[in-house]
C-alpha cells in the first residue's frame, strides 16, 4: 500500500489510527475534530492520508501544486495551499487564525523544515522523509517508516472495498514490467499510483482469503 497507515519505529506513533476516530490517544497524529495539515498531497501517499484524516473526521489543510488542487480538495481537503510558494506556512497560520494546525504529516523530501512552522505549540508532527526537523516549541516530531500491520491492511482494504476510500490508478502495467513501472513510481506526475497486474490465477498466493476482489 503506501506509509498513509503505519507506525513510527518502535510503535511510538501512528500516523491514522483507523479502528477508533473518537478515541484521543498519545500515539494518535489527528483525532475528529483536529486541524491536520499533509505537506505533499498531490502525491500518492499524501492524498491516502487526506482521506483517512476526513474520514476521521479532521479539517485537513494540504498543501499541492496547482494541478492537483482540484483532486486533492476533492480527496477531502478544506483548504489546499500552493507548496510552490516559499510562504505558504503563514498561509497555512492565517487559515488557523494564527494559532498552526494540531498535527501535521509531511511526505515531500527536505520539506519537515517548512512543515513545523505551520505547527502550532504542542503540536504533533510525523515525517516519513528521513529528515525530522529539530524538536521545537514543545512540538513532538516523528520519523515514520513502513513496517508490516496485516490487520492495518485488512481495514485499509475493507475501504477500499466499500468506497469509502477511493483510489485513482494512475498506471497498470503486468508484473513482467516491474521495473518500467519502478521507474514511472520514481518519477511521479502519474495522477495516481502505479499498480502492477498479477494473473488472477496466481493471485491467491499473495493475498489472503477474503481479501480477494
Amino acid at each position: 500500500m503506501s506509509a498513509a497507515g503505519v507506525r513510527e519505529s518502535g510503535g511510538q506513533v501512528e500516523l491514522l489510527d483507523l479502528p477508533d476516530p473518537h478515541r484521543p490517544g498519545p500515539d494518535e497524529v489527528v483525532i475528529e475534530g483536529e486541524t491536520l495539515l499533509v505537506h505533499g498531497a498531490g502525491g500518492t501517499t499524501g492524498g491516502l492520508i487526506v482521506q483517512l484524516a476526513a474520514l476521521r473526521g479532521a479539517r485537513v489543510i494540504a498543501s499541492a501544486g496547482p494541478s492537483n488542487v482540484a483532486r486533492v480538495a476533492q480527496a477531502g481537503a478544506a483548504e489546499v495551499v500552493d507548496y510552490h510558494d516559499s510562504g505558504w506556512p503563514d498561509r497555512v497560520r492565517e487559515l488557523t487564525c494564527g494559532a498552526g494546525v494540531d498535527a501535521a504529516v509531511n511526505v515531500v523530501c527536505g520539506g519537515s523544515a517548512d512543515t513545523i512552522l505551520a505547527l502550532q505549540e504542542g503540536g504533533r508532527m510525523a515525517t516519513i522523509t528521513g529528515d525530522p526537523p529539530a524538536a521545537d516549541r514543545g512540538i513532538s516530531v516523528a520519523d515514520v517508516y513502513v513496517r508490516p500491520d496485516a490487520t492495518q491492511l485488512a481495514e485499509l482494504c475493507a475501504l477500499l472495498g466499500d468506497g469509502r476510500l477511493p483510489l485513482s490508478v494512475g498506471s497498470a502495467l503486468p508484473l513482467a514490467e516491474a521495473a518500467t513501472a519502478l521507474e514511472r513510481a520514481i518519477a511521479g506526475g502519474n495522477g495516481g499510483p502505479v499498480v502492477l497486474q498479477v494473473r488472477r490465477g496466481r493471485l491467491s498466493e499473495f493475498v489472503p482469503s477474503g481479501l480477494e476482489r
